[in-house]
């Protein structure tokens, strides 16, 4: 019986010596084998591969801001060649408001004359860069570095915003040997943890950890005004969890995916409940009824909903001569795309009000859409925000409700059981068709009752190319047109107007197609989005047409083919993802009937 105890004790021994020598290292303590490592066996084409990824994360307790998420990183690569170099330039992005960096330190490592040498990155080496009105960069650089290498990075982040967790991520597009995440939750914070990705980790580690919190401040002024001094210590029983995973392959991107957050593994948290001290609840978010009034009660949304009085005079001027709703609605949203320039910044909020959004001429997605809401109604147009996460943004998860999931927010109008979706951030968008950005699956409405929304019964994008060519002794004449309709159209449409000029544009079209001169360039309702966009000019192409004998050889689709497959790899991982529907017709008319293909 002892003999048994005994093996069993050195079995459990024997399991968390192997665990722990599988954590990350000592920082600073490399392993020469590390540095004269050259290639990468179980993927010999990565030109950089992480060794460990770790994270450790748990809650101290702040007796001014109350608790506070403390996180620390340690993260070693090891440069494969020049290639791999780019590995070099780190980025760490942060919350300015909420979250502070603490005790970054990075080196890199180099084995000359059989020693190892480091180089450490000095203070004045690290950046500083504002990313946007909530985030800022930390940006470093690591010194001497080359096929190789070996670079380490170690830092802290503390934040007080304990809504929306950072998630960890566990797959790169370099291998990882090893990704470690461990997490401490006290009692009194109950978060969801949700794994995404095709790769899921493994849960090492799930169990109950004693941890005291010391609480301490001074009393409210008594009577006779005296200020007394309190501390109290309270006790949880906290859920420490950790997460492994090992020898993870790089993430390889394919073509017509959506956003890669969609398809790489990576663990998510979202706070659900709040235990007080004194034993008060606070349940955040646990059903979309619940996510619907939060947002119609938000002042930065829900309250957002008066058309400001100026807009209302000018669209009382723009409506005077419309005579339905729907001629309302698009002269509405028109004049919201012309008056408002949109800055690039996505998100469901007004970033102030959509009053100061108006007079400043721009503003957030939020700001601008929004405000195209709030400036239909008073024409009785019923517009309902649609909050929507974008394709790089990544699906969201319809089983749990979630207001971080969501970084967009767009118009619904019904007319005449009709449905038309409306976006006032992109000037050549029409009514009724939205940017591909937000083309993601689902949405939801926010409105008296929330509801489920589906985007994926988008209109095609539709193109029709006319092709008459004739065969000479110089190559090959003729004239070209095309009808482009829907997104083919916006496509079109953003391109060339975003070009700087049309001789650039043509510039342009001839470097890509080599070999053809372009003439006689006519573009047809450019301006005019709610008309499909035609295009037509002469060519002449010098390359395409060999002449032997009494015979003519010409690859009849010229450049409108397609080059190579896109779907080439043995075995595909992810779904295909157009977007939207695609309709192309070409038409080629050969005038010279010697022709043979």
């Amino acid at each position: 019986m002892k003999k048994s105890i005994i093996v069993l004790f050195m079995l459990v021994f024997l399991v968390s010596s192997l665990f722990a020598q599988k954590k990350h290292k000592k920082y600073g303590k490399i392993d020469i084998s590390n540095l004269e490592m050259t290639t990468y066996e179980k993927d010999t084409s990565a030109n950089a591969v992480i060794l460990f990824n770790y994270g450790e994360a748990r809650f101290k307790w702040d007796n001014t801001d109350g608790f506070q998420f403390y996180q620390e990183f340690h993260i070693r690569i090891k440069i494969l060649n020049k290639d791999g170099a780019d590995w070099a330039n780190r980025e760490i992005i942060y919350s300015k408001k909420n979250e502070k960096i603490n005790n970054l330190k990075a080196q890199s490592y180099n084995l000359k004359g059989g020693k190892i040498v480091k180089t450490k990155i000095k203070g004045i080496e690290f950046f500083e860069e504002r990313y946007n009105s909530n985030y800022s960069i930390k940006k470093f650089t690591f010194p001497d570095v080359k096929a190789g290498t070996i670079i380490e990075y170690k830092y802290n982040i503390t934040s007080n915003n304990l809504y929306n967790l950072d998630y960890w991520q566990f797959q790169y597009s370099i291998p990882v040997i090893y990704n470690e995440y461990e997490i401490t939750i006290p009692e009194y914070l109950t978060y969801r943890r949700t794994l995404k990705g095709y790769l899921a980790p493994t849960e090492v580690k799930n169990s109950n950890t004693p941890e005291t919190f010391t609480i301490s401040g001074r009393t409210a002024p008594g009577a006779g005004g005296k200020i007394e001094t309190y501390s109290y210590v309270k006790e949880s029983d906290s859920q420490e969890y950790i997460y492994v995973m090992e020898n993870i392959p790089a993430f390889k991107s394919e073509p017509y995916i959506s956003s890669k957050y969609n398809y790489i593994s990576i663990l998510e948290f979202e706070l659900l409940q709040i235990k007080y001290f004194n034993d008060k609840i606070d349940n955040i978010t646990t059903s979309w009824e619940e996510v619907n009034k939060e947002l119609l009660q938000n002042e930065r949304f829900g309250k957002q909903s008066k058309c400001p009085n100026a807009l209302k005079k000018e669209l009382d001027l723009v409506t005077a001569d419309k005579e339905n709703d729907y001629d309302k609605m698009v002269a509405i949203y028109e004049f919201i795309k012309d008056k408002m320039l949109w800055n690039n910044m996505y998100g469901i909020f007004a970033k102030t009000t959509i009053k100061s959004a108006y007079n400043k001429g721009g503003g957030s997605v939020g700001d601008i859409n929004l405000l195209l809401i709030a400036a239909l109604k008073p024409f009785g147009i019923n517009a309902i925000p649609i909050i929507i996460s974008t394709r790089k943004n990544g699906f969201i998860n319809t089983a749990y409700p979630s207001i971080s999931d969501f970084n967009y927010v767009i118009a619904q109008v019904k007319i005449d059981d009709k449905i038309y979706y409306l976006d006032a951030t992109d000037k050549y968008c029409p009514a009724g068709l939205l940017p591909e950005r937000c083309l993601n699956g689902i949405g939801r409405a926010i409105y008296k009752a929330t509801f489920e929304v589906d985007l994926t019964n988008t209109p095609k994008s539709d193109e029709a190319h006319y092709l008459t060519i004739t065969i000479t002794d110089d190559g090959i004449v003729g004239s070209y047109a095309v009808i482009l309709k829907n997104y083919a159209a916006l496509e079109y449409r953003n391109e060339y107007k975003n070009t700087t000029t049309e001789d650039k544009f043509l510039e342009n079209i001839e470097i890509e197609n080599e070999g053809m001169i372009i003439s006689d360039f006519e573009i047809i309702d450019i301006d005019n989005i709610y008309k499909p966009l035609k295009i037509k000019y002469n060519i002449k192409i010098s390359d395409k047409a060999d002449i032997l004998g009494d015979k003519i050889y010409i690859d009849p689709m010229l450049f409108f083919g397609v080059e190579s497959n896109p779907f080439k790899i043995e075995k595909r991982e992810y779904p295909v993802d157009f977007a939207y529907p695609l309709a192309d017709k070409y038409t080629f008319t050969f005038t010279d009937y010697n022709v043979f293909c």
